[in-house]
């Protein structure tokens, strides 16, 4: 029976309240003192690591999900350091750009262990499935506005007065001729057809999302997720969704499609997460959780960047780089480069590291020249910009001049940092009941 010890840690806080509770406390240094504590691959642990060198202090970083520290007995929970903070309206406005590069990140945001024993716990349940069913939707509604896949279907009929592919005679002599249907032959044939495996797991998983859909709707964008169920669902007639579930265990995703591959992979996280069975999703399984992980820094990314492509188009270039020097965003008009940091502190003092890694950039001599135009300059003070989250941001990106939106750094030279408010399910549901 699954124990009732637990951990909660808020995500970039320092864990004051281990220090009380020994247990709790012990149980976080056996996982940092594990094989699975690994400083660059912090996902593995949720971004739980020390904050000082004398190791007295435990924090959470950029990191948001569940993890089992001894399984069947005591997990680990890192919630998010917004309250209410809406995953899904973030997500949604991560498509909100044709950018190959950021589709492909997409999938990188979240991780789900399948293979470990999930955890029963109510205070994480609004994240996980509904992150899934908007990343699948979202997906799925590309695929069906460029046109469906076709492949060759094999099949097998008992055909009349004709032959088609390749005849199987001993069904036929057993069948047929044994009954005195000598005018029928049952042949094996490929059909070209968009009724392929691919679109059934497709159709399959959107009748899953459909009924979550009407079990839980009162999650946010739930007008938005049904408009696009139903959309979606409504070009799949001539698709069939009956499919034997070894298949759906065994299908191996066909690589070439790139449009279908990831659609295919969060497919397949669905089906697992409701273990095959459509009838789970009326039962509890919501409250019992397999572990994973949400990578907040880089859905902040995206998001901020879904917001600057939204208001100055072709004007905002995302990750540029140079001999292993990458810049969130450049502005090329403005001469501007652009930091996205998922740290709420910048509103209470300037973080010197962050203006450190940006001032280093506007002096790499390859990114000036990329930003500049200009070989060998040396004259020109580049514009950096830190943005930030913050409650009474900005919600949307309308100045044409990026800068004068900003509030100026005094203690560096054209330095600036501008506040960008994060979505929260209290404005979310207020926006479907204004949608009805």
């Amino acid at each position: 029976m699954q124990s009732n010890v637990n951990i909660e840690i808020q995500e970039q806080r320092d864990s004051e309240q281990l220090a009380v509770d020994c247990n709790k406390r012990k149980a976080l240094i056996d996982i940092l003192n594990s094989d699975d504590y690994d400083p660059n691959n912090p996902e593995k642990l949720l971004g739980v690591d020390w904050c000082d060198r004398k190791q007295t202090k435990i924090r959470a970083k950029y990191y948001i999900g569940l993890k089992w520290v001894k399984e069947k007995e005591c997990f680990l929970y890192v919630r998010p350091k917004i309250n209410n903070l809406d995953f899904m309206t973030m997500f949604m406005h991560c498509f909100d750009n044709d950018c190959r590069d950021v589709s492909s990140k997409l999938g990188r945001i979240y991780s789900i262990d399948f293979n470990a024993a999930p955890i029963k716990i109510d205070t994480a349940q609004s994240i996980l499935t509904p992150m899934l069913v908007v990343h699948f939707l979202k997906l799925t509604e590309q695929i069906v506005k460029k046109g469906f896949k076709f492949n060759y279907i094999q099949r097998e009929e008992n055909l009349a007065c004709k032959i088609k592919g390749k005849v199987l005679l001993n069904q036929t002599l057993k069948r047929n001729y044994s009954t005195a249907r000598s005018d029928r032959t049952i042949c094996r044939y490929q059909n070209y057809s968009i009724d392929c495996i691919e679109n059934r797991i497709l159709k399959k998983t959107l009748k899953f999302i459909n009924k979550f859909i009407n079990v839980y709707n009162d999650i946010s964008c739930s007008v938005d997720l049904k408009n696009m169920t139903t959309y979606c669902l409504g070009t799949m007639s001539a698709i069939n969704d009956d499919l034997p579930l070894q298949t759906i265990k065994q299908f191996k995703i066909n690589p070439l499609y790139k449009e279908y591959r990831e659609a295919l992979k969060v497919a397949q996280l669905i089906l697992k997460r409701f273990s095959y069975d459509i009838e789970q999703i009326d039962k509890e399984s919501e409250k019992s959780l397999p572990p994973f992980w949400i990578d907040m820094s880089l859905l902040f990314e995206l998001y901020v960047y879904s917001k600057l492509k939204s208001a100055y188009k072709n004007l905002i270039y995302h990750h540029v780089s140079t001999y292993g020097n990458e810049i969130d965003f450049v502005k090329y008009d403005e001469k501007v480069i652009i930091d996205a940091k998922y740290i709420p502190i910048w509103e209470e003092e300037v973080n010197h590291n962050n203006v450190r890694q940006l001032s280093g950039y506007a002096r790499n001599t390859a990114l000036r020249k990329k930003i500049t135009k200009i070989d060998n300059d040396e004259s020109t003070i580049i514009n950096c910009l830190i943005i930030y989250p913050h409650k009474v941001g900005e919600d949307e990106f309308s100045e044409e001049i990026l800068i004068k939106k900003a509030e100026k750094i005094d203690t560096y030279i054209k330095f600036y940092k501008l506040r960008i408010k994060l979505p929260t399910k209290s404005n979310a549901k207020q926006s479907d009941k204004d949608s009805n």
